[in-house]
């Protein structure tokens, strides 16, 4: 109760200073198109959840009836989803170039993925952020989406391992110059 009305007093005090409470263009186009792609992102979890059980290679898959099943963790279907998500709302973005949050066959005319074709699919001659995200979502099922538009990796490359320390030949570094031996060793004439 306390924190409510301290949060609640901070608010009314930012608000009577002056302070503008507003959000920049681009942040206004994000949460406008967040808030229409409600249906679309679901597909696009579900395009998502499908391309990660093909290439997802977990250290134990469940086996029955000689059928293997792909159990793919949930925030790992979330992180890849909302990744494309957001690489969606930046490429419609910059599509947009009246501002006015729909795509016509002009704005399209050089995106290659999706198409307008593509992506107008109640024929109306203008395609939202749904429709958009919808037809990314279609083309991650079908493979034809382009690198942009796929989730990231589920099964990162290791990183690369350093050399063990105190290794008996370590490897020197190209343009180096090797030590002079040591005292009282004797060096093999060529």
């Amino acid at each position: 109760m306390k924190k409510t009305l301290i949060a609640a007093l901070s608010l009314t005090l930012l608000a009577g200073c002056g302070l503008p409470l507003t959000m920049s263009p681009q942040a206004q186009k994000t949460q406008t198109l967040n808030a229409q792609s409600r249906t679309s992102f679901a597909k696009l979890q579900k395009a998502v959840l499908t391309y990660y059980k093909t290439v997802y290679k977990p250290a134990a898959s469940a086996q029955s009836k000689g059928k293997t099943t792909v159990t793919v963790p949930a925030t790992l279907v979330q992180k890849g989803a909302q990744a494309v998500h957001t690489a969606a709302i930046m490429a419609f973005i910059a599509l947009d170039t009246d501002g006015d949050l729909m795509l016509t066959s002009t704005e399209m005319a050089n995106s290659t993925f999706p198409t307008f074709r593509d992506a107008n699919f109640n024929g109306n001659a203008r395609v939202t952020f749904s429709e958009y995200e919808e037809a990314i979502a279609k083309g991650i099922e079908t493979g034809v989406a382009p690198a942009q538009f796929m989730p990231p990796s589920p099964n990162p490359a290791p990183a690369p391992q350093p050399p063990a320390s105190g290794s008996a030949n370590p490897t020197p570094a190209s343009g180096s110059v090797n030590p002079a031996p040591a005292s009282g060793s004797v060096t093999p004439a060529h």
